[in-house]
């Protein structure tokens, strides 16, 4: 038997209580008790990511964690981006290498009563991550931003600004996973005082699907690959959608066969930035142009193009069926047999719309554009 006290009260335990002056190294979810309302620490399974992580994901946790070892108070990590393109993942090798140097990994997978003041009586080094954060932790009444709506109650996300301030108890590395930034409280984005750092998932590019299906697609089944790379380049490829497509290939299916019934469909229009290009390097441009360039019950599409003043010079009518792609600089392709340019309604700058229709067209380019968030992952 054993017996605590704390301040004048005596409680009994077994023989099978531990001591301990600081949380061991390993895993650990936030439970709640709603008898006593306070939350308490239950032992996870060990987190181990075996997968190879592609870019400079490796690269950027070294970053993070040798940022931690020089700050003097906490750090916080925000990783932002869409499903499935490595978030979860990236945070879970992050924890791994944290918990291998010594630290104990905290989950919060929900929104408990005493949450905050419970994490600040830990008074260590420690991760604390949040996986999908604006899920679990809503920004404003409902979970879901009104404008109609004035009378916005107080957001349980605002109730954890003190907590990544950085200033409680105990110096902790706080990582956030977020799908989408719009669901997050404003006062969490452009704040380096309470996330340091925010990277913004991409979907992987070329190079990196072709590493990850050479990686992973057995060698008597690789003259696929360029066919993945191909179909990347119509509808964005996470690497849930990877990965369903190397289990399918490696059942020696080919890949024309499968993807019709994967759970992967193009079901937004997508943004590009659009060059036309002419034989003597002029270039005209759409910055961002909202087009779905694989709609089969529209085979032609329409471009405006402007100049570097913002003038419209032109306008493209171009046939989706001559669509190819451009292997060496990464972007679809339409050459100049597969288009046509009008240039009779555009007479904000005559002179300057007529010195184009001199010009001999070579092609025009569609590449789809950056996400609009100033820090990107790769």
């Amino acid at each position: 038997m054993k017996i605590i006290k704390s301040g004048d009260t005596y409680n009994f335990y077994d023989d099978s209580i531990k001591m301990y002056d600081k949380l061991p190294p390993g895993a650990y979810t936030v439970e709640y008790d709603e008898k006593s309302n306070s939350c308490y620490l239950c032992d996870h399974a060990e987190i181990a990511v075996t997968e190879k992580l592609y870019g400079v994901q490796d690269e950027k946790i070294e970053k993070v964690l040798d940022a931690f070892g020089e700050f003097e108070r906490s750090l916080g990590v925000l990783l932002s981006g869409d499903k499935g393109i490595g978030k979860t993942m990236f945070a879970k090798k992050l924890c791994q290498r944290a918990c291998e140097g010594g630290m104990p990994v905290i989950l919060v997978e929900d929104d408990y009563p005493q949450l905050v003041r419970f994490l600040e009586k830990i008074d260590q080094e420690c991760v604390v991550l949040f996986d999908e954060f604006e899920k679990t932790f809503y920004a404003c009444k409902n979970g879901y931003y009104d404008d109609d709506d004035e009378e916005w109650e107080e957001t349980r996300q605002a109730g954890l600004l003190g907590l990544f301030d950085g200033t409680s108890g105990g110096k902790k590395l706080f990582v956030v996973t977020c799908n989408d930034l719009e669901r997050l409280d404003q006062y969490l984005i452009n704040r380096p005082g309470r996330f340091h750092y925010h990277f913004v998932f991409e979907y992987p590019t070329e190079a990196e699907i072709e590493e990850y299906l050479t990686d992973k697609i057995k060698e008597k089944y690789r003259s696929e690959i360029p066919k993945v790379i191909s179909f990347s380049k119509r509808v964005p490829l996470n690497y849930d959608c990877l990965r369903a497509i190397v289990f399918e290939i490696n059942r020696r299916a080919k890949f024309e066969d499968i993807i019709s019934d994967l759970n992967i469909l193009n079901i937004e229009k997508l943004e590009y930035d659009v060059t036309l290009h002419f034989e003597n390097g002029k270039r005209l441009h759409n910055k961002r142009y909202v087009i779905d360039l694989y709609d089969e019950n529209n085979p032609f599409g329409w471009v405006p193009l402007y100049n570097e003043s913002g003038h419209q010079i032109v306008e493209v009518k171009f046939n989706k069926s001559k669509i190819t792609y451009d292997i060496n600089n990464d972007v679809i392709a339409i050459m100049a047999s597969g288009f046509k340019l009008d240039f009779d309604d555009f007479d904000e700058d005559e002179r300057e719309v007529a010195t184009y229709r001199r010009l001999k067209p070579t092609r025009i380019t569609f590449e789809r554009s950056k996400s609009k968030n100033l820090h990107y992952f790769g």
